[in-house]
């Protein structure tokens, strides 16, 4: 089964592949445009290494596949050769560029119109002098520099398999393909990733299940179920990921090793549904412990890498998966609870695996390419299904560790009914105690009802009085530590606003329907505000302080007490046109920099800001004029790209020297 799997992972790139071939022209064909590489080629049994040039004669040389796949193909080969093929090279293909890519057992050298491509291990005169490298994930990039007839010249040793006999003798010979460049290029990444992901994400599945049985296991070490299910995932999951060390290797030999590890690891696996299923639906009889001595030698004959190791192995699984169709379906049909779900995998595996062996059998003592191509189609049927008949063994042993969770969830619920039918019969007993007390219980929770929502009543309007004081996060801070901490802020922007001529205007109108106006202009100020998301700081008589960037950092702090100062200054002018003298004329003052925000006191605190930002912003304002926002050189560079502003010049601010201001328009 084990050989299957890796038939068809290997056929992948073959099909991936296909999508990228260049149909080239050859001149033993008459220029009919083909695909395939491997036929149709010259070859000569030699160690000379100067058959590369181009314009050499090589029509006395015999035409083989170099696959070697046939019988008359392989008795011609010697263990080193020269291959040479022609390809015709047509005006529409000159200006590509290409990619050969060469699957071998051997070590080879590869020409292309004379020139070394590259070499691929080390070619000796003897087989302990030959390098065996196979180079099937390493694309070799070239272009033809011209159109017309090019030669392709290949000198290629393989010795282990002279006489085309013995194990693997189907790995003898080479396959070259060429495809175009940037498309092999792409197929080669993303079948290696994709190889690689899937492999390693089936191994991460199964190293999950295997924990967990074994943790199970743990909890409940009476259930040995768990710690053979947990072995049996653990086998698995090395399989898959020997799988991606293998799917990215270039080991000649890679075939073989990954063959004695992949046997290894199922005689374990084996071993570990023995004495699964033994557990579950047997006993540990006789039986088990012979089956037990089979796998052992047969383990122990593949460490030796003995020549009856495949044999010994195929019996190990015919012998484990008999006797594990066997006690299922007894088990089955006994009606053992669980039988039927792990049966749903494991005795398809038993039947698949069993003819797996047969097959893989069957097809290695044909000894003959013609057999082994009547039975590809069988073998590759073969090999799907089994693939199918392993998904299925995650499936089932999740489903069986829910019916087990299940089955004592179900045996708890029914204990669970028993401890409830008792609760029942003490309840009826404290019922007359429970009505006497009735009365004053109720009496008890209405009282603490109204007192609850007289509390969380108070509590709204303490909280509600307090965030129109505070910022949200401040009294947040207050409320759970008793205290506030003053905190920095780097990019705020201030505003000041003042009323022109305010001492006059309240002697001009009264002092109520002064305060009247200045509450109606504030309010007015406050919406605005909160609009924009700025924090209103405090007014100090007909001054209005605001802040935006704190205590919640925001980005667009400049633009938003621009635009904020311009809603006030229309404001302004709308009530004045509408109230006259009754209202009163504004300048407005901004500029960004740092401040420092927080409570100061321990009674009749208030939230307020210091720092030379304020003292600028404050300077920013005085300097202004009647229905003008006056902005420094910070606030500026900041909103420049957003409104239109008038340079003012240089002007002498109190305190402060010569500040650069602008009008915004």
């Amino acid at each position: 089964m084990k050989r299957l799997l890796h038939v068809l992972l290997l056929l992948l790139p073959v099909f991936t592949y296909a999508q990228a071939d260049i149909y080239i022209s050859t001149a033993e064909i008459g220029g009919k445009m083909f695909s395939a590489m491997d036929s149709n080629w010259r070859m000569l049994n030699t160690y000379d290494t100067s058959f590369e040039a181009p314009d050499y004669n090589d029509s006395s040389w015999v035409i083989v596949n170099t696959r070697l796949e046939d019988s008359s193909d392989r008795a011609l080969f010697k263990g080193i050769a020269w291959f040479r093929k022609k390809i015709y090279i047509n005006d529409s293909l000159a200006k590509l560029s290409f990619a050969v890519t060469l699957v071998q057992y051997g070590a080879s050298e590869l020409y292309i119109d004379g020139a070394l491509l590259d070499k691929f291990g080390k070619i000796g005169k003897t087989e302990e002098e030959t390098e065996y490298y196979n180079p099937y994930q390493e694309p070799l990039f070239f272009h033809f520099d011209d159109t017309g007839f090019h030669t392709i010249a290949i000198r290629y040793a393989n010795f282990r398999l002279k006489d085309g006999k013995g194990r693997g003798s189907e790995q003898l010979g080479f396959s070259l393909r060429i495809s175009e460049a940037n498309k092999a290029n792409t197929n080669f990444t993303v079948i290696r990733m994709v190889m690689f992901s899937v492999l390693l994400g089936l191994g991460c599945i199964f190293v999950t299940l295997a924990a967990v049985h074994f943790l199970l296991w743990l909890f409940r070490r009476a259930d040995k179920s768990n710690l053979f299910l947990s072995i049996l995932c653990m086998v698995v999951c090395i399989y898959f990921f020997t799988k991606c060390y293998w799917s990215q290797t270039s080991d000649a030999d890679m075939d073989i090793h990954q063959q004695n590890t992949d046997n290894g690891l199922f005689v374990i696996a084996l071993l570990a549904l023995s004495a699964l299923i033994n557990d579950l639906f047997g006993s540990y009889k006789v039986r088990f412990w012979i089956i037990s001595g089979i796998c052992a030698i047969t383990f122990w004959m593949i460490l030796k890498d003995m020549d009856n190791k495949n044999i010994a192995y195929s019996i190990a699984v015919v012998v484990v998966m008999s006797e594990a169709a066997v006690l299922l379906v007894r088990a089955i049909r006994n009606k053992i609870k669980g039988a039927g779900i792990l049966g749903f995998s494991i005795l398809p595996l038993s039947l698949f695996s069993i003819f797996g062996v047969v097959a893989d059998n069957f097809s290695t003592n044909t000894g003959s390419a013609e057999s082994l191509s009547g039975t590809g189609a069988l073998l590759l049927l073969v090999g799907f299904i089994k693939i199918l008949a392993y998904a299925c063994i995650p499936i089932s042993m999740s489903v069986f560790l829910a019916w087990r969770f299940a089955r004592v969830n179900k045996d708890l619920a029914v204990q669970l009914e028993h401890v409830q039918a008792l609760s029942e019969r003490t309840h009826k007993q404290e019922l007359e105690k429970q009505r006497i007390l009735e009365t004053q219980k109720e009496e008890l929770e209405r009282e603490v009802t109204e007192r609850t929502s007289e509390i969380v009543e108070e509590k709204k309007k303490s909280d509600d009085l307090l965030l129109n004081i505070l910022p949200e996060e401040v009294a947040r801070e207050l409320k759970e530590k008793g205290k506030t901490t003053a905190h920095v802020y780097d990019k705020v922007s201030v505003m000041f606003t003042d009323f022109v001529d305010f001492t006059q205007a309240g002697e001009r109108m009264g002092s109520e329907a002064l305060v009247a106006e200045l509450h109606a202009c504030f309010k007015a100020f406050d919406e605005i505000m909160g609009k924009y998301g700025i924090e209103k700081i405090k007014t100090i008589g007909d001054a209005y302080l605001a802040v935006c960037g704190l205590p919640t950092a925001d980005e667009r702090h400049a633009e938003k007490v621009v635009q904020a100062a311009k809603d006030i200054r229309a404001f302004m002018m709308q009530r004045r046109q509408q109230l006259g003298d009754k209202t009163f004329e504004i300048r407005i003052g901004i500029h960004s920099g740092d401040v420092v925000a927080g409570i100061v006191g321990v009674k009749k605190f208030a939230y307020d800001i210091w720092g030379d930002t304020v003292n600028t912003a404050a300077r920013m304002e005085s300097n202004s004029e009647a229905g003008k926002i006056n902005i420094s050189q910070t606030t500026y560079e900041q909103v420049q790209d957003k409104f239109t502003c008038t340079y003012r010049g240089e002007i002498e601010a109190k305190g402060k020297g010569m500040l650069k201001m602008y009008f915004v328009d």
